[in-house]
C-alpha cells in the first residue's frame, strides 16, 4: 500500500526545541537492549517496574518513514480525526482533518495556556481507515503477550511462563492490544494520571516522562499544562521525592509503564507517538 512513500530521512520534517536538551541528561529508569524474554517477566512484570526497552531502528523503519511530516499529509491529510483536552481526564474533545491540525494546531505550548484548553490528537483513531498503517507497528510481541497475560490471565500466568522460555513463540496475531497515536507540538503533555498496562514509543521527536508508583500522589493541578507543572513544581518535588523516575523517550525506545503508574508527559519538539493498551 505505501510503495510510493518519501523515505529520504532528511524529511521527516518535525520542528525541534534545543531549549529542553538538558532533560535528556537525566534518566532514572532502567534501560536494557532487547530483553529477554525471562528477564522482563522475572525483573520487571512481576515486581512491577517500569522498564525502557531499546529496539533494532529496523524494526519499525517503515512506520517511522510513514510518519514523517510529508507522509502523514500525503496518506491521511484529509482524514477526519479526534483532539481530546489536554488535561487530566481528556473529558472535552473536537474534530478536525490531520492536515488543518499539523498546519495549524501543532504550535509551541506556552506557559499561559490551561490544560484544559489545550487540545491535540492521541488515540479515538479510525481502525477503518488506519489500521494497514497500525500494521506497519512491531512490538517485542513474546514481552506484549506475557505482559497480557500477567494482568489478565494471573491465575494461569505461572502454568503458561513455567521457565522453559525457549518454546514460547509469540507473533502479531496472538496479541490483543489497543492502539493509540497521536502527534502533537512541543511543550505540550498530559499532566498526572493513570489507568492500565501500556507500551508507549515515541517514533518523532522527544518526549519527556516522569513516573510514580501507585501509591503515591503527586501534588498537581488536573487542569494546569504539564508545562506549568515543569516551571513551578518539578525541581522542589523532584529533591525530595525518591520515588520519582524520569526520563526522555527517543525513537527505538518503548517505555513499560506498569498498571495504575501515576504519569506525566511533556513534548520536546513536535512529536509523533504510539501507544499499545493492554
Amino acid at each position: 500500500m505505501y510503495s510510493d512513500l518519501n523515505n529520504t530521512y532528511s524529511l521527516y520534517g518535525w520542528e525541534l526545541d534545543n531549549e529542553f536538551e538538558d532533560f535528556s541528561n537525566v534518566c532514572s529508569i532502567d534501560k536494557i537492549k532487547n530483553p529477554s524474554l525471562e528477564k522482563f517477566i522475572n525483573e520487571y512484570l512481576l515486581k512491577e517496574r517500569p522498564l525502557i526497552i531499546e529496539v533494532d531502528p529496523t524494526e519499525n523503519k517503515l512506520f517511522r518513514e510513514l510518519t514523517s511530516k510529508e507522509n502523514l499529509l500525503k496518506y491521511f491529510g484529509d482524514s477526519l480525526i479526534t483532539l481530546s483536552s489536554a488535561n487530566t481526564f481528556s473529558y472535552d474533545k473536537s474534530f478536525t482533518t490531520l492536515k488543518y491540525y499539523i498546519e495549524n494546531s501543532m504550535n509551541v505550548q506556552t506557559l499561559d495556556k490551561t490544560a484544559d484548553s489545550t487540545f491535540y490528537h492521541f488515540g479515538d483513531n479510525n481502525y477503518q481507515e488506519f489500521g494497514d498503517f497500525f500494521d506497519c507497528y512491531n512490538l517485542p510481541f513474546d514481552i506484549v503477550k506475557a505482559a497480557e497475560d500477567f494482568y489478565r490471565k494471573k491465575d494461569d500466568f505461572n502454568l503458561i511462563y513455567n521457565g522453559d522460555y525457549s518454546k514460547i513463540e509469540v507473533t502479531r496475531e496472538d496479541i490483543d492490544v489497543a492502539f493509540s497515536f497521536g502527534l502533537a507540538g512541543s511543550r505540550t503533555g498530559v499532566p498526572f494520571h493513570v489507568h492500565g498496562p501500556v507500551f508507549a514509543e515515541v517514533v518523532q521527536g522527544k518526549k519527556k516522562w516522569i513516573l510514580l508508583p501507585p501509591n503515591e500522589d503527586p501534588p498537581f493541578d488536573p487542569n494546569k499544562t504539564s508545562y506549568y507543572w515543569f516551571d513551578s513544581t518539578y525541581e522542589d518535588y523532584n529533591k525530595r521525592n525518591d520515588n520519582l523516575q524520569e526520563c526522555v523517550l527517543e525513537p527505538n525506545q518503548i517505555l513499560y509503564i506498569p498498571n495504575e503508574w501515576y504519569h506525566l508527559t511533556f513534548n520536546i519538539g513536535q512529536s509523533v507517538f504510539i501507544s499499545a493498551f493492554l
